[in-house]
């Protein structure tokens, strides 16, 4: 079979349609991680990340805890992670769901990861 421009083009544009519908979106809204600290909780220290809901990745890394904190509609959650791995594998602006069995309410949030899903890592 011989391929005609017109065939290439609309095979082009089939190609080019697919890989866009396959891609995740890079500004989708979801639960970002703004910052990994090292914290002294009750006189011991603990790794944690600080994970803002809702927001951008795009907002993720250029927003502050500050300016976020400053923001009424703005959920932020300290997360305690007690996986050193999973802790120092973690990144800045990486798209996460951190489940947990239960969060003291302050202002921020303060909680125990149970577990880190991570919507950013392959595999």
């Amino acid at each position: 079979m011989i391929a005609t421009p017109k065939l290439k083009w609309i095979l082009a544009a089939l190609l080019l349609i697919s890989l866009l519908g396959c891609s995740q979106p890079a500004d989708e809204a979801g639960d970002y991680i703004i910052e990994k600290n090292e914290m002294d909780f009750n006189g011991s220290q603990k790794s944690a990340i600080t994970v803002v809901k809702d927001i951008t990745r795009s907002e993720a890394n250029t927003g502050t805890f500050s300016e976020f904190s400053r923001d009424d509609e703005k959920e932020i959650i300290i997360y305690f992670i007690e996986d050193a791995e999973l802790y120092e594998d973690l990144e800045v602006g990486e798209k996460v769901t951190v489940v947990t069995t239960y969060v003291m309410l302050s202002r921020p949030s303060l909680a125990t990861a149970e577990e880190v899903v991570r919507h950013d890592v392959q595999g």
